[in-house]
């Protein structure tokens, strides 16, 4: 027998209140894990607006970011989310087009995204803020000097070829003011429109 729409709008939200109940984690290691990922066409699956994370997140786990970024300490204990899981969290958040915290709500919603990721559930926004605040500035320079490790790992997997050009791309976009009361201003508009004393 066919369950109504409603039974399945029922079953979604049970499963969504459950995936955002950390309690129901496992506890003990990373929450974003290195699930395999199949990409395909069906009639019958999840879809997610945002697949190419789960691409990125490949890269992530192949490359020792995870455990770099765990390296840097920050919580006392991990309940259940470890160091990685927050900052991927954010990352993974402005990636698909996040402008805020608050739009990880919107990530947490979505057990296809939870499952793209391999994850239970993830931070909630508050929770990652409260994180953040968490940081001294010498741990984000730890925290950055990781980061740029994991990345000369990813840079060593380009063929020699891949380093014989580098392409510089910078923006010399000029915006004009009128500014008068403060120092310097001039310097910013172009001769033909900057007024005459």
């Amino acid at each position: 027998m066919k369950k109504s729409i409603s039974d399945f709008l029922t079953e979604r939200k049970a499963e969504v209140e459950f995936r955002t109940d950390r309690t129901q984690a496992v506890f003990g290691e990373p929450q974003l894990s290195a699930s395999p990922v199949v990409f395909g066409v069906s009639e019958k699956t999840r879809a997610v607006a945002h697949g190419v994370v789960a691409m990125i997140h490949q890269i992530v786990v192949q490359s020792g970011l995870i455990d770099a970024i765990n390296a840097v300490p920050v919580l006392k204990k991990n309940m259940p989310y470890h160091e990685s899981d927050h900052v991927l969290n954010i990352a993974y958040n402005f990636l698909c087009g996040g402008t805020a915290l608050d739009h990880i709500e919107y990530r947490r919603q979505d057990p296809a995204y939870l499952d793209m990721l391999g994850t239970h559930c993830i931070p909630d926004p508050t929770t990652a803020g409260d994180f953040c605040r968490r940081y001294s500035p010498e741990q984000i320079d730890a925290l950055q000097d990781k980061i740029n490790e994991a990345r000369l790992s990813v840079w060593s997997r380009q063929p020699p070829s891949f380093f014989d050009e580098a392409v510089v791309d910078m923006d010399g976009t000029i915006a004009p003011t009128y500014g008068e009361c403060k120092e310097g201003m001039v310097a910013n508009v172009r001769k033909s429109d900057a007024k005459s004393d």
